[in-house]
C-alpha cells in the first residue's frame, strides 16, 4: 500500500529542482543501493541509521541498537550484532522500515562477533569470549549446536594468571558452501596489559552442509581484524584481511592486508599493502574491485589516516585525510557502486559521515553527516 501511495507521489511530481520526500523517508524507492551507518554514545546506546546518497542526508528515522554493535546485510534481513554487554543478534526487516521483527541471545557474556546466515534455517554465530562456534536457527533464534574450538586456544602466554582458554573467534565469509572463520588467539593475559597476539592466529575452514572441518591454515602475520573482502586477483579468487598483529599501545610495523587463494587454500606470502609502506597499523580496508583500496591506518603516536593503495603494485597512491591522535577515530569504510567514498568520522566535535569521490578523492560533503552519535561502522549493500 505504501509503495503503491508513493509511487503515485513519483509520477505525478513535477518539482525537478529538490528530491521528493519519499527519497528521504523511503530511500530503497530512491535508489538501488543502501547506505546504512552504526553509530554510538560508547556508553549505553548505539543508532542504525540510513542515508540518502542522492541527497547526502541522513533519513528522518533510526532504530536503536547496542552501543557495540556491527551490522550486516544476508538475505534481504539486516543482521545486528550486538557485542559485549547485549551479547544477542537483533533482525532489521528492510521491506518494513527496519522494524526489529527478532532479537535473540546468544549467551551472556559471549561476545558476539559476526554472523553467517546460510538459509532461513542454519546461521553460524562466532564468539570472541567462548571456545566453540555456536549454530542457530537464524528465523527462531533457537540453538541448533556448538562447534568446539578448544584446540585451536592460544599455548603461549606472557602472564602468571594462564591462559584464557578461547581462540578469539572473530570474522567470517561464506563462499561455496564453505565458512571460513577468522581466529585471532591472543593472549589477553599478557603483562602488558593489553591483548597481544601469540606466536599465530588461524583461518578456519568448514563444510556448511555437515559442519565438518576442512582446513585450519595460518595467516602470515596474526589478528586478523576487521572484515574479509573477496577480490579476483589475476583472475583468481582471494580473501583480503588486515592482518595487524601487534597494535595500537602494543603497536610494531609487523603486519598489512594479505590475501588468502581460495582456490589452491594458500595466503600469498608478502603483503598486498604492508604496514611498512603504511608507516602504521592498518585497521581496516574496503576494496573497488580491480583497481585500489583504502585503508584506515593509525600510526605509533596514535594519529590516523585514510590511504588510497594499488591492489597490483602494494604502493601507496594518496592521502585522502589526516587526523590527530586527539580528533577522534575513523568510524567505518564505504564504497558505493554509484563511485562515492563513505568515511565515518568519530570525531570528538562534530561526528558524522564524510563522502569523497572514488575518482578524483575529493570532498563531495563540506561537513560530515550528521547521523546523531559517532559512527563506527559503514555498510552497503
Amino acid at each position: 500500500m505504501f509503495r503503491l501511495l508513493f509511487l503515485f507521489i513519483l509520477l505525478h511530481c513535477n518539482d525537478i529542482k529538490r528530491p521528493p520526500l519519499y527519497s528521504l523517508l523511503f530511500p530503497s524507492l530512491a535508489s538501488s543501493e543502501t547506505i546504512a551507518v552504526i553509530s554510538s554514545d560508547f556508553g549505553s546506546s548505539g543508532r542504525f541509521t540510513t542515508l540518502n546518497q542522492d541527497v547526502l542526508l541522513a533519513t528522518p528515522t533510526s532504530v536503536a541498537v547496542h552501543s557495540d554493535a556491527i551490522a550486516t546485510y544476508q538475505n534481504g534481513l539486516v543482521y545486528i550484532v550486538n557485542r559485549l554487554g547485549r551479547d544477542n543478534i537483533q533482525v532489521l526487516n528492510p521491506s518494513l522500515g527496519f522494524l526489529t521483527i527478532l532479537e535473540f541471545s546468544v549467551g551472556a557474556g559471549s561476545n558476539p562477533q559476526d554472523i553467517i546466515v546460510v538459509n532461513s534455517t542454519k546461521a553460524y554465530v562466532s564468539l570472541y569470549s567462548k571456545n566453540y562456534l555456536l549454530v542457530v536457527n537464524p528465523s527462531s533464534g533457537v540453538e541448533i549446536k556448538r562447534i568446539d574450538l578448544s584446540k585451536f586456544s592460544e599455548t603461549i602466554t606472557n602472564s602468571s594468571s594462564g591462559l584464557d582458554g578461547n581462540p578469539e573467534a572473530h570474522r567470517m565469509y561464506l563462499y561455496e558452501n564453505k565458512l571460513y572463520l577468522q581466529l585471532q588467539r591472543l593472549d589477553r593475559n599478557d603483562s602488558s596489559g593489553f591483548p597481544a597476539p601469540t606466536d599465530f592466529s588461524y583461518l578456519l575452514e568448514f563444510d556448511t552442509l555437515n559442519d565438518s572441518l576442512i582446513g585450519a591454515y595460518r595467516t602470515p602475520s596474526s589478528n586478523p581484524l576487521g572484515k574479509m573482502h573477496k577480490v579476483d586477483l589475476n583472475g583468481v579468487p582471494h580473501l583480503l584481511m588486515c592482518l595487524p598483529a601487534r597494535l595500537g599501545f602494543l603497536s610494531k610495523l609487523d603486519g598489512g592486508v594479505y590475501a588468502f587463494n581460495l582456490l589452491n587454500k594458500k595466503f600469498l606470502p608478502n603483503p598486498i599493502y604492508s604496514e611498512q609502506i603504511a608507516k602504521g597499523d592498518i585497521l581496516d580496508i574496503v576494496i573497488k574491485p580491480n583497481e585500489f583500496g583504502y585503508a584506515y591506518v593509525l600510526d605509533p603516536s596514535f594519529n590516523k589516516s585514510i590511504q588510497k593503495f594499488s591492489l597490483s603494485t602494494g604502493q601507496k597512491i594518496s592521502e585522502l585525510g589526516f587526523f590527530s591522535a586527539t580528533a577522534g577515530n575513523i568510524g567505518g569504510l564505504g564504497i558505493s557502486t554509484s563511485g562515492k567514498f563513505f568515511v565515518g568520522d568519530a570525531n570528538f566535535s562534530k561526528p558524522g559521515v564524510s563522502v569523497f569521490d572514488v575518482n578524483t578523492d575529493q570532498r563531495l560533503t563540506p561537513i560530515s553527516i550528521d547521523v546523531g552519535l559517532r559512527p563506527t561502522q559503514i555498510l552497503i549493500y
